[in-house]
């Protein structure tokens, strides 16, 4: 849940560690916990959980406030991940190209291809 506190989300991430996965945390942007303190971010992802952001926050479709948010996770070096958020054909229509294109002006085509191509290779197998 987006109100989930600190504790709690720790809590689930270390059940899931202990239980041998590592856990994807999606839509880290959404979470208040993670939202108001990068710091716990940073220690979610030193646990070895991997971090996921939407790609409509990082282009700027979900407000100014999730996209500063969204390049401070980038420039901290802990995106892991980027996710289409997509639900159907009609409606929540991920436009990751205009993602890409902000991601690469921001921190360059090589990240790109890290988060796009290596990351995804990593866990696929």
């Amino acid at each position: 849940s987006p109100h989930d506190t600190y504790s709690r989300i720790q809590e689930a991430v270390t059940k899931l560690m202990r239980a041998g996965y590592r856990p994807v945390i999606a839509h880290v942007e959404r979470y208040k916990a993670t939202r108001n303190d990068i710091g716990f971010l940073t220690e979610l992802k030193d646990m070895g959980a991997h971090i996921q952001v939407n790609a409509d926050t990082i282009s700027g479709q979900d407000g100014f406030g999730a996209k500063t948010f969204a390049r401070k996770v980038m420039k901290h070096g802990l995106l892991d991940f980027v996710g289409s958020d997509g639900h159907r054909k009609t409606e929540r229509i991920p436009e990751i190209g205009k993602c890409v294109a902000k991601m690469e002006k921001t921190m360059g085509s090589e990240y790109v291809k890290k988060i796009f191509i290596k990351n995804p290779r990593k866990i696929t197998g």
